[in-house]
């Protein structure tokens, strides 16, 4: 999947992609699916249905999930995240240039 096929490296922020409602608010299952299909080749950066965002900090908290009374579940780039408590969040925040690799 080519989530962000235009971010290139330390740009110092990170892309966050949305679905909001108030941009697709008669969003079909299939387009629905289409958008994700779209994600192989980057084309679904440019729907209508699709919003980017560049943050260089930002704070998650799940929704509940109806699928055994789960908290919710966090993954930031494959890493999973203590989901926190209720009423609390994860803070994220990109920090530029804080390592370099010299080869």
């Amino acid at each position: 999947m080519m989530a962000t096929p235009h971010v290139e490296q330390d740009e110092g922020a990170c892309d966050i992609l949305m679905v909001r409602r108030e941009r697709a608010p008669k969003l079909s299952r299939w387009r629905a699916v289409g958008v994700f299909l779209a994600g192989e080749t980057g084309e679904h950066i440019e729907m209508d249905e699709v919003d980017v965002v560049k943050v260089k900090k930002m704070r998650l908290r799940p929704g509940r999930s109806a699928y055994r009374g789960s908290r919710g579940h966090i993954q930031l780039s494959g890493q999973e995240q203590e989901v926190p408590s209720e009423g609390k969040y994860v803070e994220v925040e990109v920090l530029s240039n804080m390592v370099k690799v010299m080869m």
